[in-house]
């Protein structure tokens, strides 16, 4: 069995745009829409070509590529980390996340918390956040979407879920994927990143 919590291939890709977004101007909307449809016309041919895509061959041959929402920038905001002292959590697989803290924000007029994780051999600046929303089940796969985040150069976390994707288990079975814990469920439809066909 194979426990997957990022996109092993897709891993460098990810990070550069992530990188890139942390470092633009909030005004930069032409270059911010190119990055991120540059960004999944390479996870697409990736899932398509790459060895270690999730996709079965049966699926792969006939691959169009992922489904997306619009390119939202007012989706794209920066987070506050608090920082608390590390406790390893068990996810449904068994294996250890460690939680770091909290992201908090606000989006859409409201505040909100995120617990974040990192996961391991990672950095200790990276952080991994699962989440669910009101899309899911429904427009998103039922068991959340993830984000990978990095720093900009002054700390700052940018939560931008236009960047939000579907772990391995929504294309193969044989994947087992972390959950959202309790406090990560969204009351409101994030209508942004990747969703379902």
């Amino acid at each position: 069995m194979k426990y997957v919590y990022y996109i092993g291939g897709l891993v460098a890709v990810l990070a550069a745009a992530a990188w890139w977004l942390n470092r633009s101007a909030p005004g930069a909307t032409d270059d911010y829409y190119r990055q991120i449809r540059a960004g999944r016309s390479q996870k697409d041919a990736k899932f398509k070509q790459s060895p270690e895509s999730p996709l079965p061959d049966s699926v792969r041959r006939n691959f169009q590529g992922l489904a997306y929402y619009e390119i939202d920038p007012a989706w794209r905001v920066p987070a506050e980390f608090i920082e608390k002292s590390a406790n390893a959590i068990v996810d449904t697989i068994g294996r250890n996340l460690a939680y770091v803290g909290n992201l908090r924000f606000e989006l859409r007029g409201s505040k909100f918390s995120l617990r974040a994780y990192r996961q391991p051999n990672d950095p200790p600046q990276n952080l991994f956040v699962a989440f669910r929303d009101e899309t899911s089940g429904k427009e998103t796969y039922g068991g959340g979407r993830y984000l990978d985040l990095t720093p900009d150069p002054s700390g700052t976390y940018l939560l931008d879920f236009n960047l939000a994707y579907h772990p391995y288990c929504v294309y193969n079975p044989k994947y087992v994927c972390p959950v959202p814990p309790p406090d990560n469920i969204f009351p409101l439809a994030i209508r942004a990143g990747e969703k379902l066909p």
